[in-house]
């Protein structure tokens, strides 16, 4: 689903800010008439800004709303007691120590042509997990680096 400029917009007003997809073919089948039928998944990142209160939720609903099936939203500021599965999205974040900035959460739903495995988080602001399709196995990382942040302790 590629958005207009005005419901991205709208979106990025009411939650965040800098939300980037990308669509990704895979996998192919046929529908009844025997045609070929492709799939595929939207990648997203998404500034939220943070994600404390019920701002996650929202961040939840407006991604199904345009159908985004994995998303890592940055700075979303949570220290373990958020939501772990809403508007049919699992959430898996990292602890933020720092309630100013930083921290990242994934988000995503289940489907029958890709699943997402292993699941790790190095420190505040890195996740990392497994995207598997068909047969194929691809590593996603999700990371928010601080706009201060000097020495790339982040990524080290």
């Amino acid at each position: 689903m590629v958005l207009t400029r005005t419901a991205r917009r709208r979106l990025e007003n009411d939650i965040g800010h800098d939300l980037r997809t990308v669509h990704i073919p895979i996998g192919s089948s046929t529908n009844l008439t025997g045609k070929p039928k492709f799939s595929g998944i939207t990648i997203a990142t998404w500034n939220i800004v943070d994600g404390r209160g019920n701002r996650l939720e929202m961040a939840c609903n407006r991604l199904q709303r345009i159908n985004i099936d994995i998303a890592f939203l940055t700075e979303a500021k949570l220290n373990e007691r958020h939501a772990t599965f809403t508007y049919d999205y699992n959430i898996i974040a990292t602890k933020c120590s720092n309630q100013h900035q930083g921290g990242v959460a994934l988000a995503y739903r289940h489907s029958r042509d890709w699943h997402i495995e292993s699941p790790e988080i190095f420190g505040d602001n890195v996740l990392k997990c497994i995207f598997v399709h068909e047969r194929q196995r691809t590593i996603l990382v999700g990371m928010d680096i601080p706009p201060l942040e000097e020495y790339m302790n982040t990524i080290q």
